[in-house]
């Protein structure tokens, strides 16, 4: 016998042991015990030597699931050597040979989890980054000081540019945008920056109104036809906020593409980026769609609308437990009935996932690879996620 493979063989032994008996027993349940192991060997037979089928995607979740499993130091450190060798190191993306948003963004994902620096590759992912919503974006500042002025911030060539406004109770005098005069529009009224907003994505404002002093209510306000959104507001006198106009696209100079931002904002929420796509998806998404309901509540921080996504999901599962009977759906439902602690709903769904495993220990799903879809099913059920 060659010593690779007894060497493998070894190892195999060695994990089925010791992970039968850490595991096994987190899934009691009053039918017996839902034994894990077969699953974990099965995916680690399909990512030989971390290698998830030329997947960073499946990789990243077979990585997590290790991490989970107290794994990390053998076959999640084999994941994550992996992806690192994907690396595109002269642009910092993922993978070299067909970088894209959301093969980076779970390479982030995974390197940050297990302590390694994604600084770069989130770099590549900002400059990627669309302007996806292009109506009306309006200042408002209420106060009731008559004669006064503000300062808008925005960069400029590294530097920060400013251009002076007058304020006078509210309204704007010298420009506007029409009805209400309190609305000051940000893409035509600032001097020598036609479409300032539409022109830059996820661009950052400082509103400097020191000169009406405290007490002053800032606020940013998207309009597109009938439905007014305030996406940022404070009570203060000198304001700092970022411009929730972008999008992610799937690849360079390509439009914004719901399912990449879908998946890159809630990885990058969870590193508490400032790469942030909610709203443009707020005004994408599927209600009806098992992973943008799922992905936005668990990127979502506004209770009221994670409130509303949680329902909307609750209201796609089906009797048997499950999300659209599909092993994949329900793995990432999984995640937010974790996150929402909707105990009866997560049971239904977990009992669903032990009840559709393949005899071979793998779960299919009908849009995506088997080894896919069982390191997402083993990352987000049965890992402690």
């Amino acid at each position: 016998m060659r010593p690779a493979i007894f060497s493998k063989i070894l190892m195999l032994t060695i994990f089925i042991s010791v992970f039968s008996l850490s595991v096994t027993a987190q899934f009691a349940n009053d039918s017996g015990t839902f034994d894990v192991s077969d699953s974990y060997i099965w995916m680690i037979e399909h990512c030989e030597g971390g290698n998830c089928a030329d997947n960073i995607m499946a990789t990243s979740f077979y990585a997590m699931a290790m991490k989970m499993s107290g794994h990390s130091d053998s076959y999640g450190s084999q994941a994550v050597n992996y992806i690192i060798s994907k690396e595109d190191g002269s642009l910092n993306c993922f993978p070299n040979n067909n970088c894209n948003v959301r093969d980076t963004a779970f390479a982030v994902w995974t390197l940050s989890n297990y302590g390694l620096s994604s600084n770069e590759p989130q770099e590549y992912i900002r400059n990627l980054l669309k302007v996806g919503l292009k109506d009306n974006w309006w200042l408002e500042v209420i106060t009731n000081a008559e004669n006064k002025t503000c300062k808008i911030g925005y960069p400029s060539n590294g530097d920060l540019e400013e251009s002076i406004i007058k304020v006078d109770q509210g309204k704007f005098p010298e420009c506007n945008a029409g009805q209400p005069e309190t609305y000051f529009d940000l893409n035509s009224c600032v001097p020598n920056q036609a479409n300032l907003i539409n022109n830059n994505p996820s661009i950052e404002l400082t509103i400097d109104c020191s000169a009406i002093g405290p007490g002053t209510i800032i606020a940013i306000i998207y309009n597109s036809g009938s439905s007014y959104f305030v996406t940022s507001e404070a009570t203060t006198s000198k304001y700092v906020t970022q411009i929730e106009n972008a999008c992610h696209p799937d690849f360079k100079d390509n439009p914004c593409n719901k399912d990449t931002s879908l998946w890159a904002n809630w990885i990058l929420y969870k590193q508490q980026s400032d790469i942030l796509t909610n709203l443009w998806l707020l005004n994408n998404y599927d209600p009806l769609n098992v992973l943008d309901t799922s992905l936005l509540y668990l990127s979502t921080k506004d209770q009221k609308k994670k409130e509303k996504y949680l329902e909307d999901l609750k209201n796609l599962q089906k009797l048997d437990g499950s999300f659209n009977k599909d092993n994949f759906e329900t793995a990432i439902a999984v995640l937010a009935l974790q996150a929402s602690a909707s105990s009866q709903e997560l049971a239904d769904a977990i009992a669903y996932l032990k009840k559709s495993r393949n005899s071979d220990g793998f779960w299919s799903s009908g849009k995506y690879s088997d080894i896919k879809t069982t390191a997402a099913v083993l990352h987000s059920a049965f890992a402690g996620a």
